[in-house]
């Protein structure tokens, strides 16, 4: 009788020990589990500043096609007003990427944000210009070597205040983004006279799309900034939308810029108008 008890009484220890063993196996992956989901990008706030880097890492989407031994151009996105670069890569831009066969390029998204803080007032715009200009300048070799990007095809582009960064860095720089920007319903106000004569000499491209709804403060400034790519003869397409969709129109602003296409008058999938220049 006692032989059963003891026999029974490590049976039943045996039992507990393998179930504590699973608990300590399981339980580990569990808590990962929830910390990764509870890890959230930070939000931007009036506080943070644009460009300011939040961590060290880099998004870089590659082509389908990509091999190291070819040279490709690059987008490099600045960040919308109050998000960041990777905002951009979603939608029909993300899914016309991702089947994009013909005309290779690759796009890179910066861990940085754009504040809200640095566009109002307007005092704080520059420095933001001055900070966005020395983070892609000091990052840009590196990418450069690292994914065989040709240095002579690399394409500012963003919305709001990407759009007013990348055309404030490419008139401050025509020698480093030769081929062009794309600007997305922004003010476009920066301007530098001897850089569209500079942006006139590498045959620059400039895309330029405004929404017709914000027709009392982006569409008339942005159409000055249009008005001085043709007094100086810039290469551009100036186009009013209906709508705020701008990732369906991004991949159009990359092939006038980067593969020199050019376009019927009208879309067929998004109302859109060509304004005369």
């Amino acid at each position: 009788m006692l032989n059963k008890l003891v026999k029974r009484l490590l049976v039943v220890s045996i039992i507990i020990f393998l179930m504590s063993l699973t608990t300590v196996v399981i339980k580990p992956m569990e808590a990962q589990i929830g910390t990764q989901n509870s890890v959230k990008p930070p939000k931007t706030t009036s506080n943070e500043s644009t460009c300011t880097p939040r961590s060290d890492k880099t998004d870089v989407k590659l082509p389908s096609s990509y091999d190291r031994r070819n040279t490709y151009p690059a987008l490099i996105m600045l960040p919308v007003t109050g998000g960041t670069p990777n905002d951009y890569f979603q939608g029909a831009f993300a899914e016309q990427y991702s089947v994009r066969i013909k005309n290779p390029f690759i796009v890179v998204l910066f861990d940085i944000q754009g504040s809200r803080n640095d566009w109002d007032p307007g005092k704080n715009f520059y420095p933001a210009i001055e900070r966005c200009e020395k983070f892609v300048k000091s990052n840009l070799a590196g990418l450069i070597s690292k994914y065989s990007i040709d240095p002579s095809r690399i394409v500012l582009g963003g919305s709001s205040l990407g759009g007013d960064l990348s055309w404030a860095l490419s008139l401050r720089n025509p020698a480093l983004f030769q081929s062009g920007t794309i600007v997305l319903n922004s003010q476009s106000t920066y301007r530098d006279e001897v850089a569209m004569r500079q942006l006139v000499a590498n045959k620059s491209r400039f895309f330029m799309l405004a929404n017709e709804v914000d027709e009392d403060k982006r569409l008339p400034e942005i159409r000055r900034a249009v008005d001085e790519l043709a007094k100086y003869g810039v290469d551009h397409r100036f186009e009013i939308i209906s709508d705020a969709n701008y990732t369906e129109m991004l991949m159009r602003g990359v092939d006038y810029v980067l593969f020199n296409k050019d376009f019927s008058p009208r879309l067929s999938e998004t109302p859109s108008k060509v304004e005369p220049t």
